[in-house]
This record gives C-alpha cells, sequence and structure tokens, in this order.
C-alpha cells in the first residue's frame, strides 16, 4: 500500500480541479488516475533504488567476511556436499540460537556466516565439476 503525504494529495486535488471546461468530470478522473500513477512510479523508484544501494553494501560486506574467513581457516575447498550440508547445517542451528536469544548482532553474523558458507561451498561444487571430481 502506498501513502501519500497531504502535499501529495493537495497537489492532486489542486490539479484535477484546474481542469476546464465541459469534460471537466472525465479529464479530471484521467489527470487524477495519471498523477496517482506518477507518483506510484516515482516511489517504487526511490524504493528500488534504496534496497539496490543496500543489496550492494551487504554484497560487499559478504565479499570481505568470505576473505577473513578464508585467512582464518584457510582456503581449502570443501570435501564435498555433504561437508557443506554439515556446515551450513551448523551455521544455521547458531543462526537459530541468537534469534532465541533476540541477539540481534549474532543474527546478523550467522546469516553471513550462512552467506560465506554457501558461496564457498558453491565454489567447491564448480570446481569439483570442472576437474571432473567428485562430490561425495
Amino acid at each position: 500500500m502506498i501513502h501519500l503525504t497531504d502535499d501529495q494529495l493537495y497537489e492532486i486535488i489542486n490539479h484535477v480541479m484546474s481542469v476546464p471546461g465541459e469534460f471537466r468530470e472525465e479529464q479530471r478522473i484521467q489527470n487524477a488516475v495519471a498523477q496517482v500513477r506518477m507518483l506510484i512510479t516515482d516511489f517504487r523508484e526511490k524504493e528500488y533504488m534504496a534496497n539496490w544501494k543496500r543489496l550492494t553494501e551487504i554484497h560487499t560486506k559478504l565479499l570481505r567476511t568470505l576473505h577473513e574467513r578464508l585467512r582464518e581457516k584457510g582456503t581449502a575447498l570443501f570435501n564435498g556436499p555433504h561437508e557443506i550440508m554439515g556446515i551450513l547445517e551448523e551455521e544455521v542451528r547458531e543462526y537459530k540460537d541468537a534469534v532465541h536469544m533476540n541477539n540481534n548482532s549474532d543474527q546478523m553474523k550467522e546469516m553471513y556466516d550462512i552467506g560465506v558458507t554457501v558461496l564457498w561451498g558453491i565454489t567447491s561444487m564448480v570446481a569439483f565439476q570442472e576437474e571432473g571430481g567428485r562430490n561425495e
């Protein structure tokens, strides 16, 4: 649902009421619809850009977190899907614990850890496939 400010509604009403002539009623409706469509489009574009900016920032932080984890734990690929699944299950359990404790900072940390595990898991699986290796 889109909420218009009082100023936006006032602007629409003034615009609609300013239409002269005998087709005023039909024209008023058409103009009002056009004005609302324009406001909705503007709102959606702003919302999209705000979300895109957030996503870009999250992507950057996720890659930074991946780099930190690789420095901490080494750059060896996962051994296969069973290891990936085990690590993912552990990270999801830790995320659930953080949710149950209402700890927002730990929730975010664990979500990034899940993201890092997924990224490195995909990297490992692609490497196995490219090398013709076995996925256990």
